[in-house]
């Protein structure tokens, strides 16, 4: 069976079937949905805010995380001009010079910012260029100098080494790439922090060094590194967004294409569609949305192939275009509900919708008449106009579809003549109207313990094995009413059948 017009391919949450999936959306599409998505997370757009608990600060390294992410994306240059204004005005305390420090990373990444936009006089290279070098060291390390102690670590070492490798290649000492390739743990990746008693690898810092390196040309240590990352990724350690993203950079400034795009798939099933609280996001990890705006930029950069040796602000650039989503109802969770996908689903199909004060009312039990309407036009079922004998039709909004079931031999009524659309339906009253508006045949019982003396027992055996219905903990609770969340997953499951 299919829906009338095409729905987005969701997984159910009735049981694990899913529906036939339509095209997928063109890369170029996807990508420009994510860095919409970033741009709505500028607040005044301008800045990126962390949250923590109840607060939030404004966040330097994030919002140039944001900027390299939408240089990436070709995003037109009016929409970042004004972060980069707000992220130069924060030089001195994002770097640490009005506290009397210095954070070796931060002035590499504002240093990165400064050349990829073209902007030296904004951000003050030369000035930025004198803070990095004063932390180098004669070991070769970029430190940090701080009465709270020293932060530097691996990404520390590769953003310095990319920066001078940009903005002052002839200052760059040589002992930098030195000192991190002798880092590198004896399986080739690199740890995240520099010196601990026990050597071990990290995807998302080897994706760092791996940058870094190759803009200082040590092609050794690349190619070792990109190894190990090969070997993570063929053992499926590489999934969460961040990491993807990183080793994606890595395989980009290698030309390891194979694995590029096994990476950029791991980041496109992790985008958030439309059954989700952050339409274009890419989420964390396929459990954890984590910090969707981190996620999102590294994971763009990464799929779109970004290299912070390499990257640029656009010339012209353009609007990215935010994914188009149906009204969202103010009373559904849309990370929690595990209904969310299959009432989007049926949205985008103009199959269901919700009340006219913007609520779905998830919990609330579907009416006979309600269910009735949503399974005839969801299957796309012709009506069928053959008189009825209920009496109480008269006025009913869903009539046409009470009378298309009851001319398929689906319902059939009480004794007293009425249909009672208005009444809420059970949970058996519904597996009995999707079996035989199915014609399937009873399957083998099902294990529930509370269906013995079920009028429509056998129904509820056979939606079971089809996969439409689920019990809960060995019942199935055939008297209890069906919310309308669980009607949209029933109908989606009936959909999805061949």
């Amino acid at each position: 069976m299919r829906l009338a017009s095409a729905v987005l391919a969701v997984t159910l949450t009735v049981s694990t079937v899913q529906l036939a999936q339509p095209a997928a959306a063109e890369t170029p599409q996807i990508n420009a949905q994510a860095a919409a998505f970033l741009l709505t997370q500028l607040v005044d757009g301008e800045r990126i805010e962390t949250r923590f608990g109840e607060m939030s600060f404004p966040d330097a390294g994030l919002t140039a995380d944001v900027i390299f992410a939408s240089f990436q994306a070709d995003v037109a240059a009016d929409k970042t001009e004004p972060a980069l204004t707000w992220l130069a005005a924060q030089t001195d305390a994002y770097t640490g010079v009005t506290s009397g420090d210095t954070y070796a990373g931060a002035v590499a990444k504002l240093l990165l910012v400064g050349e990829a936009s073209g902007s030296d006089t904004l951000f003050g290279t030369d000035t930025l260029i004198g803070r990095l070098l004063d932390r180098h060291q004669t070991s070769g390390r970029f430190t940090d100098a701080s009465s709270f102690g020293d932060f530097s670590n691996t990404i520390t070492q590769s953003l310095a080494i990319i920066a001078l490798s940009r903005s002052a290649p002839e200052q760059l000492p040589a002992t930098a790439a030195t000192y991190l390739a002798g880092q590198a743990c004896t399986d080739g990746g690199f740890p995240s922090a520099f010196d601990t008693e026990v050597c071990t690898s990290n995807v998302d810092a080897t994706g760092f060094a791996v940058q870094a390196l190759r803009a200082a040309g040590n092609t050794a240590a690349v190619n070792a590194a990109v190894a190990w990352l090969t070997q993570e990724l063929d053992a499926e350690r590489i999934t969460n967004a961040n990491a993807a993203g990183l080793a994606a950079s890595a395989f980009a400034a290698t030309g390891s294409s194979d694995a590029l795009a096994r990476t950029q798939t791991i980041i496109t099933g992790l985008q958030a569609g439309c059954a989700a609280n952050m339409p274009g996001a890419i989420r964390f990890s396929a459990t954890d949305v984590g910090d969707a705006t981190r996620a999102t930029a590294q994971a763009l950069f990464g799929r779109l192939g970004g290299d912070l040796a390499t990257v640029t602000a656009p010339t012209s650039g353009v609007v990215p275009v935010a994914l188009s989503c149906p009204p969202r109802f103010s009373d559904l969770d849309y990370d929690a509900s595990v209904h969310a996908a299959n009432i989007v689903a049926l949205q985008q199909a103009d199959t269901l919708a919700g009340f006219g004060d913007g609520t779905f009312r998830p919990r609330a039990a579907i009416t006979r008449g309600q269910f009735a309407s949503l399974l005839v036009t969801a299957t796309g079922t012709a009506e069928m106009t053959e008189t009825t004998p209920f009496s109480d039709l008269v006025d009913d909004t869903h009539a046409a579809a009470l009378g298309t079931l009851y001319a398929r031999g689906v319902i059939s009524g009480f004794r007293d003549g009425t249909v009672r659309g208005s009444a809420p339906i059970t949970r058996a009253q519904a597996a009995a109207i999707v079996s035989r508006f199915i014609a399937s045949g009873t399957a083998a019982p099902a294990a529930y313990s509370d269906i013995a003396d079920t009028l429509f027992a056998k129904a509820i055996i056979d939606v079971t094995e089809r996969g439409l219905f689920q019990g809960i903990n060995g019942q199935f609770v055939p008297d209890g009413p069906l919310r309308r969340d669980q009607a949209a997953s029933v109908i989606v499951n009936v959909v999805a059948l061949p």
